[in-house]
């Protein structure tokens, strides 16, 4: 015979490990702006905790925005650089790369169990099914919620009335300042929104596998013994 039947099998049964090999990209947040507005510094502090507060939050949200995208191009089904569409690329090459296998050692006795397993070796059945695996997870992939990364904002006050008493208290009171550092709240977006993403990519793995192994390698598997026997 002109092909390994060990090796077929190897590539049937690998083609359910597609998405082993798929990584999730790092969320990366922009840092062309500092995160940090001192209390100390009048030029860059606020009047007001209320102040600081709505500034802190203002600047956030395109962060917090451009994480959530980041993370909606890997789990959108559609998106080219997602979990769905390069899983579906790496099956459909490895899937075709055994088929031309198994195409490769027809002959004149196994014929029409070559045609049989050919017809079976299409991507359709698993294919049609992972948009509706993508839209299922994308829960685990969406973002953590916007509260709760204006939570991880640290704000801090200058209150040079501190120390003071009488008219010096009261006249030091007109100077406190208030700032806020974002740092905190921006680490702890990259590094949720990474994880996240790291769970999203393992759990659609393991239901791609699964649905690769029921659509294909199974039924597949026990018809692609009998070559050996139809050569």
């Amino acid at each position: 015979m002109s092909y390994s039947l060990a090796s077929l099998q190897s590539q049937l049964r690998a083609l359910s490990q597609c998405g082993a090999f798929i990584r999730p990209p790092r969320i990366t947040l922009p840092r062309a702006e500092t995160f940090q507005h001192l209390a100390c510094l009048w030029e860059e502090s606020f009047p007001s905790a209320s102040a600081a507060q709505a500034a802190a939050q203002s600047q956030l949200r395109p962060l917090y925005e451009s994480a959530a995208a980041q993370m909606a191009a890997f789990t959108d089904p559609d998106a080219p650089e997602g979990m769905s569409l390069r899983f579906q690329s790496a099956f459909c090459r490895a899937l075709m790369s055994l088929r031309a296998d198994v195409l490769a050692c027809r002959s004149t006795g196994n014929a029409a169990m070559v045609n049989r397993l050919c017809a079976m070796l299409t991507p359709e059945a698993v294919t049609a099914e992972l948009a509706g695996l993508a839209k299922r997870l994308a829960e685990q992939g969406t973002p953590p919620v916007y509260s709760d990364a204006c939570a991880r904002i640290r704000y801090e006050v200058h209150d040079p009335s501190d120390g003071e008493s009488g008219l010096a208290w009261l006249a030091a009171k007109a100077f406190r300042r208030h700032g806020y550092d974002l740092l905190p709240a921006v680490q702890w977006l990259e590094e949720t929104g990474s994880t996240r993403l790291d769970a999203y990519a393992q759990t659609f793995a393991a239901q791609a596998t699964l649905l690769v192994e029921s659509k294909l390698v199974l039924p597949v598997q026990a018809k692609l013994s009998l070559l050996a026997r139809r050569h």
